[in-house]
């Protein structure tokens, strides 16, 4: 989901507004990315661009991805992207939606196409 912004905030000021308004999240930095942690498994990316914010769910800590990418291929690519689709993406759905609607009411924009 890409956000529209006039002017960008840094990751910093972007972390900030988010312990603000959604509290129950764990945040850290991943290079230029916020990331917003709900479990292991279930996250959301925050990555600045020029134009505006992407946010997109995504598995938080680089333990959980290499878990998922050792199950993905263990079990075959079409059952992994299933287990993936059954267990994990509603919740990380969940997470980049509640994220993006905390920005939207901090910095008052409507999400681009």
């Amino acid at each position: 989901m890409k956000l529209q912004l006039p002017s960008v905030p840094s990751k910093e000021q972007i972390k900030t507004l988010l312990e603000q308004r959604l509290p129950q999240y764990k945040y850290s930095f991943r290079g230029k990315m916020v990331v917003v942690e709900l479990t292991s498994f279930t996250g959301a990316m925050v990555v600045p661009r020029k134009d505006g914010v992407i946010i997109n769910g995504n598995f938080p800590s680089m333990g959980a991805m290499f878990v998922y990418i050792i199950l993905l291929f263990g079990t075959g690519i079409l059952v992994g992207l299933l287990i993936w689709a059954l267990v994990w993406r509603s919740g990380q759905n969940k997470v980049r939606d509640e994220v993006a609607g905390a920005m939207q009411a901090a910095l008052g924009v409507a999400r681009a196409a």
